[in-house]
């Protein structure tokens, strides 16, 4: 005959496994917790590749959420490499491209395109990913333009004119004009362009 001690531990056994269980389905999901669905989409950027096709910068956007990662790299075909030349996470409302002309032609700089809610600027970068002579790992064309104390505004960079001469297209504030200048990345310097 089965003890009343054990028959009794079964009921109370048996009673509070009902009870957690009946708890559980009735529990109401904890307003506190916050999901946050992302998408992760991988996106190829144009590329632009030198003058004898030996190499290419190729770069990527990744977005997740409301921020977006680039990365830029230059592929090397003779030498079967490449090489991580630039990584970011945008601001919101920024974004970045590669002209198809951002090799110089000596195969020695290249530059990307940024665009945000102020225009357009430029990052010009050695091709073998070094830094420059100050430690910079990359130039800002609009901030040296603003050094210059030049009241035009920088419209657009359209490419090299050779070596380290990079061709920068500007406007007057009140559209009534526009100038051409080279960049010259080994002084920082603007070089007007008469012609």
């Amino acid at each position: 005959m089965v003890s009343k001690k054990v028959v009794g531990l079964a009921l109370v056994v048996t009673l509070t496994a009902f009870y957690l269980y009946s708890a559980k389905i009735n529990q109401k999901p904890n307003p506190s917790v916050v999901v946050e669905a992302t998408e992760v989409s991988p996106t190829r950027l144009d590329e632009a590749t030198n003058s004898d096709g030996s190499l290419k910068l190729v770069g990527e956007r990744v977005i997740t959420g409301e921020r977006a990662r680039y990365s830029f790299k230059i592929f090397d075909s003779q030498k079967n490499s490449s090489l991580l030349l630039f990584d970011t996470v945008a601001d919101p409302g920024q974004t970045f491209v590669i002209p198809f002309n951002s090799w110089s032609s000596d195969n020695k700089y290249l530059f990307i395109q940024k665009n945000d809610l102020n225009g357009k600027d430029y990052y010009v970068f050695k091709a073998d990913g070094g830094l420059f002579d100050d430690g910079k790992k990359f130039l800002e064309v609009g901030e040296y333009w603003k050094q210059s104390k030049n009241m035009d505004v920088i419209d657009h960079v359209s490419g090299w004119a050779g070596g380290d001469l990079l061709v920068t297209y500007t406007t007057r504030p009140d559209s009534t004009g526009s100038s051409a200048y080279w960049f010259v990345v080994g002084s920082r310097k603007f070089m007007q362009v008469r012609e």
